[in-house]
């Protein structure tokens, strides 16, 4: 039996071996994004396939959020032009987490992509692990929100020309959203310096955003593409997740996608096309969120299946009868 010198020795020790992190991380996210976020109040986990290296990092975990050490990163707001990475432009978001309580409902994990003390300074960021994809009450994790609004910028000419400013890339959806932030519960600061919102500077920004908007904004209206898209991709995924529980061919099966899978998992031995399908399938709907992401994810733990090799497996045997 342990003494309590022991016992308390060997808690020291986990506790040494334990990770400590900041007591703030940052996320970078669209406006968009963001804004559907707000209005649902829930904060939806990125997928991280069946198989692969994102499903390797997470330590069996299947929806993650990424997070970062720095207020804003290199890899922030995307590549972009190189020309404007100084001055983003269209408009930008950092949200502020509350690591403390993420670490209450989940597991943090540094991520090391590189591996190598030459690239240590070029991605860093940390990750928030679940097997559940929705995180409800966005306040209750999110502490505060920045917002960039883009600004005339002027480019100059080619060749020796006149250069031309050029007007910022804000449209009437962008207000919108400028409005669902700053109704939020969120405390959302908007800046119309983009160096400031970097650094997060709330003295000069404003919880007003009508007063760091531009004098003129683009006047272009946005396509409803994106919108459309995502539709498509999530009701692939929803099908593709019909099949999986219930081994039923969904009515609405587009371009008969799901019958092919259900034929060749039962007609062919070689499945190599089956997993590569459904990892494709289920890779690029990563950035509409599908819901339907987590019923596969509780189809898998249900059945104690740990990715595509073992779930393609057994979907083949079931088709075949095979027990």
């Amino acid at each position: 039996m342990k003494d309590a010198d022991q016992i308390i020795l060997e808690g020291l020790a986990q506790t040494i071996l334990e990770k400590t992190f900041p007591s703030e991380l940052y996320h970078y996210s669209s406006l968009r994004s963001v804004g559907k976020m707000i209005k649902s109040d829930t904060i939806m986990l990125s997928f991280a396939n069946l198989g692969g290296s994102d499903n390797e990092i997470n330590h069996g975990k299947y929806f993650f959020l990424s997070l970062s050490y720095d207020k804003w990163g290199r890899y922030a707001g995307g590549s972009g032009d190189a020309r404007y990475r100084g001055q983003p432009y269209n408009t930008q978001v950092s949200l502020v987490f509350d690591t403390r309580a993420l670490q209450a409902d989940g597991k943090m994990v540094d991520v090391d992509y590189w591996k190598s003390d030459k690239y240590s300074d070029d991605e860093k960021e940390v990750r928030f692990l679940s097997d559940t994809q929705k995180l409800y009450d966005v306040s209750k994790y999110v502490s505060e929100i920045h917002v960039y609004i883009p600004q005339p910028r002027f480019e100059k000419g080619m060749f020796g020309r006149d250069g031309e400013t050029i007007k910022p890339s804000v449209h009437e959806h962008d207000i919108r959203y400028y409005n669902r932030l700053a109704d939020s519960d969120v405390p959302t600061y908007f800046y119309n310096n983009a160096s400031a919102f970097k650094q997060m500077l709330k003295r000069a920004g404003s919880e007003d955003y009508t007063k760091m908007m531009p004098n003129e904004i683009s006047d272009f209206g946005r396509s409803s593409k994106s919108r459309n898209y995502d539709g498509d991709i999530s009701k692939s995924v929803s099908n593709l997740a019909h099949f999986i529980v219930l081994g039923e061919i969904p009515e609405n099966d587009r371009f008969n996608s799901i019958k092919r899978i259900k034929d060749d998992l039962k007609n062919d031995w070689d499945t190599r096309e089956v997993k590569i399908t459904i990892s494709n399938e289920l890779h690029n709907a990563k950035s509409s969120h599908p819901e339907s992401y987590q019923s596969i994810v509780d189809f898998l733990k249900q059945n104690k299946l740990k990715g595509i090799d073992d779930l393609v497996e057994f979907l083949k045997n079931r088709e075949r009868g095979i027990k």
